[in-house]
This record gives C-alpha cells, sequence and structure tokens, in this order.
C-alpha cells in the first residue's frame, strides 16, 4: 500500500496545481472580459 502513497501525492499535486492554473486563467479571462 505504501507503493500507492507518492502517486496519490503526486497525483493530488498535480489536480491541485491544474484546478489553480483554471481559477487563474477563469479569473483573467472574466477580467479582461
Amino acid at each position: 500500500m505504501s507503493r500507492f502513497g507518492p502517486a496519490l501525492v503526486f497525483a493530488g499535486w498535480i489536480i491541485l496545481t491544474a484546478v489553480n492554473i483554471g481559477l487563474a486563467l477563469a479569473v483573467s479571462f472574466s477580467g479582461a472580459v
């Protein structure tokens, strides 16, 4: 089970990063419009 630990952390980090980038793009887009 310890084998999937780092994988879950890595996947979670990627998801959080994607969400943050998406929010930043949405805010900048709505601000531009």
